[in-house]
């Protein structure tokens, strides 16, 4: 039986060896496990750092948009300035430059819709053949004005 005991001490010793080793592979597999949860809060990490990129770039793509509109209307707004509205014919309205003291046959005439619109467009004058009117012509489209005089010409 004594002759058994170094037998059975080196059968313990091995399986205390083999526990120690499944031990270690069980704590490797853990720590296997938990790199890859690190690695995959890593990963949803910079998803979400580069989504706020893209989100943050949006922002500033927008606030640039707004500035640039800002300055627009700024500067639409100086030149506005040297306009003014005026009823040019019985019914009629156009912008006129607001320094015009001349006839308003010869003053430069600008659309209203237009205007109103933040463009500048020079109304264009024709006769119309029957009747014996005249007419303003916007070259963006707006409705004729028709009209028989200018409000200066009586």
């Amino acid at each position: 039986m004594l002759e058994n005991l170094p037998v059975a001490l080196s059968s313990l010793q091995t399986a205390l060896s083999l526990g120690r080793a499944m031990v270690d592979v069980r704590d490797s597999a853990k720590a296997q496990d938990q790199l890859i949860k690190f690695n995959e809060a890593i990963i949803s990490a910079q998803q979400n750092l580069i989504e706020a990129q893209q989100e943050h770039q949006k922002l500033i793509d927008e606030l640039r948009r707004a500035r640039e509109e800002c300055e627009e209307l700024r500067r639409w707004d100086e030149e506005r300035e040297k306009y003014v509205l005026r009823g040019i014919a019985q019914g009629v309205f156009a912008y006129i430059p607001t320094a015009y003291s001349g006839e308003l046959v010869n003053a430069q005439k600008l659309c209203t819709n237009c205007f109103d619109q933040y463009r500048k467009s020079t109304l264009q004058q024709f006769r119309v053949e029957k009747g014996r009117q005249l007419g303003l012509r916007c070259p963006n489209g707006c409705p004729d004005l028709v009209f028989y005089d200018y409000e200066d010409v009586k």
